[in-house]
């Protein structure tokens, strides 16, 4: 299991990097509700100190132009990666409360107040402690684990990325980067950003939905077992 990130762009140690920005508003039609927005896009320049950085170009221009299209469809892209990362938390914090059983509202808020990097790592912790992987139909040994976590957690790592991150276009080649904090250095990073590295991510949301989907399955045929064998 392979999840693919947005690739850092790494600048010269020998050469000062200058970053021009400029910010452009125009009319956005929706194509399914034919709604009008106004939509605004950054677009980045980057120079070395010393050498002319090439104009920035785009900015004003209308919503017919086909890079406002497709960055308006990176930007819903975007946002279903975020809600689908947002659907895992919400699962496993119901798993954490279930099996928690906290027996108060107090308790139940401070569960809920979990980071989801915590969450994923006390699900993965329930499912190796509690050898339920043994119940998978891929992922059932602890040697196949291994990469299926390591996956989640960059799962994890990335969707704070395109949670907190801006979009922005690349002059002049009109690449799509992803502008964002990396923490917990608090430093600004630029990412290159494409519909390959999206679509693994949806991926992988898919495989860590099937996951979840048998952890509930297996814990609720052990309950029922236990229960049968007590009657």
């Amino acid at each position: 299991m392979e999840i693919l990130s947005p690739k850092n762009i790494k600048f010269s140690t020998t050469a000062r990097t200058i970053i021009t920005s400029h910010v452009g508003s125009f009319e956005y039609t929706d194509p399914i509700f034919n709604v009008p927005m106004t939509k605004s896009i950054t677009t980045l320049t980057f120079g070395e100190m010393g050498f002319n950085s090439p104009p920035i170009e785009f900015g004003m221009t209308s919503s017919t132009d086909e890079r406002v299209k497709l960055f308006a469809g990176m930007q819903a892209l975007i946002k279903s990666c975020v809600d689908n990362a947002e659907e895992i938390k919400d699962r496993v914090h119901q798993i954490l409360i279930s099996k928690s059983k906290p027996t108060s509202e107090e308790e139940r808020i401070e569960l809920m107040k979990m980071d989801f990097m915590k969450l994923k790592d006390w699900f993965m912790n329930d499912i190796r402690s509690s050898k339920i992987y043994q119940e998978f139909s891929v992922f059932d040994s602890t040697a196949k684990l291994k990469p299926f976590s390591k996956a989640f957690n960059t799962f994890v790592l990335d969707r704070n990325k395109y949670t907190h991150g801006q979009l922005c276009f690349l002059s002049p080649s009109y690449d799509f980067i992803l502008e964002y904090i990396e923490t917990p250095a608090h430093q600004k990073r630029y990412a290159t950003i494409d519909l390959a590295i999206l679509t693994s991510y949806n991926n992988c949301y898919i495989e860590i939905k099937k996951i979840i989907t048998e952890y509930n399955v297996a814990h609720q045929t052990k309950q029922m077992d236990d229960y049968k064998s007590k009657g």
